[in-house]
C-alpha cells in the first residue's frame, strides 16, 4: 500500500507528501533493521523536505536520521546532528 502511495505522490509535484511518505518507509525500515535502506529513504526524504523548504519535514527527517545513526553505533555523527 506505502509502495502504491509513493508511485502515485512521484507522479505529481507534491514534495511534501513524497517527503511523508519516505519518511515513513524510513521508519519502517529502521524499525526491521535495514538501516541502509532506512537510511536511503531518510536522505531522500530530506532533501524533498528542503527542496520544498518545510522546515517540520527538515527536523523530522534529521530526527529519524540521528536514530539511524545511533542504532548503526555512530554515536558522534548523531550528536553532531541534533547540534544542527
Amino acid at each position: 500500500m506505502l509502495n502504491e502511495a509513493l508511485n502515485i505522490a512521484e507522479k505529481g509535484d507534491n514534495n511534501r507528501l513524497k517527503e511523508r511518505i519516505l519518511l515513513n518507509y524510513s521508519i519502517i525500515y529502521a524499525s526491521k533493521g535495514d538501516l541502509v535502506r532506512a537510511s536511503d529513504y531518510v536522505n531522500r526524504d530530506i532533501a524533498y523536505a528542503k527542496e520544498s523548504d518545510y522546515p517540520r519535514g527538515i527536523m523530522d527527517g534529521y530526527g529519524q536520521l540521528t536514530l539511524i545513526l545511533d542504532k548503526k553505533g555512530e554515536f558522534k555523527k548523531s550528536a553532531a546532528y541534533l547540534k544542527c
